[in-house]
């Protein structure tokens, strides 16, 4: 049963990570005052769906978090790092490696 209980902190630690990274993209959004509907525009999805994904919802891709990176002015690792637990640190190296090179150059073209 330790084992389970070990399980379910590491759990709740990664949904706070995820809240946390979402809180982060979700004020720097409010702060640069871009509305709900301009960001889905940026990632070519509807106002419903980036509101869904903005609350954890659906799943932010790679591509998609390089070109909210961009359309924010802020590098790609804002949203990921100073993390007390080194998860987000991971986070942001598991996103770069699935980051395809055709995917890298359209986001930044």
């Amino acid at each position: 049963m330790v084992w389970l209980k070990t399980l379910k902190a590491g759990i709740i630690a990664h949904m706070q990570n995820i809240k946390d990274i979402l809180d982060r993209l979700k004020s720097l959004r409010v702060e640069k005052e871009l509305r709900q509907d301009h960001v889905a525009k940026v990632l070519g999805v509807s106002r419903t769906t980036y509101v869904r994904k903005e609350q954890g919802a659906i799943p932010i891709t790679t591509e998609e978090w390089v070109k909210l990176a961009n359309a924010m002015g802020k590098e790609l690792a804002y949203f990921f790092i100073l993390s007390s637990t080194g998860a987000r640190e991971e986070l942001l190296l598991k996103f770069y490696r699935a980051l395809t090179p055709e995917a890298y150059y359209k986001a930044y073209a």
